[in-house]
C-alpha cells in the first residue's frame, strides 16, 4: 500500500485528492478485516436465543441491511445537493450486475469461505482485490500502469503466495 500511496503514476489527480482516496482505501481495508472477523464469529457462535449459528446467506443479508442503513442518509444528502439522478439503461444493467454478482454472490461465497477455511485464510484473498483493481483500471479505464503499480502488484501477489504457503506449512506441522 505504501508503494501505491506514495508513488502513484496517476499524477493528473490532485495530490490532496489522492491522499484523501488513499485514506478511504486504508479505511476500507481496516473495515474489511474487522468484518471478516465478525462474520466468522457470527457463523461460529450460536446466539443464546437461536438454535444454530448464522449461515453465510444470513450474514450477507444482515451486512447488507447495516450497509443500507448507514449509506442511505448519505445518498439522501447527495440527492438533495445534486438532484435525483436518471440512470441510463447501461447504468441500470451495471447496477444490476453489481448487485447480483459483485455483491450477493461474491459476499455469500466469501462468507462461505470464511466458514469453511477460517477468517485468517480467507482474508489472504482479499489482498488480491487491489491488484485486480489496478489491472481493471488499466484495462477498462485507461489509467496509467507505471513501474510503481507493477511493483505494488508483484509485492501483493507475492505476499499472498508466501502467506498461503506459510499457512499450509503451519497446518502440516500441527
Amino acid at each position: 500500500m505504501l508503494v501505491i500511496f506514495t508513488a502513484s503514476p496517476n499524477t493528473d489527480i490532485p495530490e490532496l485528492d489522492r491522499w484523501f482516496g488513499n485514506a478511504f482505501i486504508a479505511g476500507a481495508a481496516l473495515a474489511w478485516a474487522v468484518s471478516s472477523i465478525l462474520m466468522k464469529k457470527l457463523m461460529s457462535d450460536t446466539p443464546k436465543d437461536a438454535h444454530q449459528p448464522l449461515t453465510p446467506v444470513l450474514v450477507t443479508i444482515w451486512a447488507s441491511l447495516v450497509g443500507l442503513l448507514f449509506l442511505t442518509p448519505w445518498a439522501g444528502i447527495e440527492v438533495v445537493r445534486e438532484g435525483l439522478p436518471s440512470p441510463s439503461l447501461d447504468a441500470w444493467i451495471g447496477i444490476i450486475f453489481l448487485a447480483v454478482f459483485s455483491t450477493v454472490l461474491a459476499y455469500v461465497w466469501f462468507a462461505d469461505g470464511i466458514l469453511v477455511i477460517g477468517a485468517g485464510k480467507a482474508s489472504f484473498y482479499v489482498y488480491l482485490v487491489p491488484p485486480f483493481g489496478i489491472l481493471g483500471g488499466w484495462l477498462l479505464l485507461g489509467e496509467q500502469l507505471g513501474p510503481t503499480l507493477i511493483l505494488a502488484f508483484t509485492l501483493i501477489v507475492a505476499g499472498v503466495i508466501i502467506a498461503q504457503k506459510q499457512e499450509h506449512e503451519n497446518e502440516q506441522a500441527s
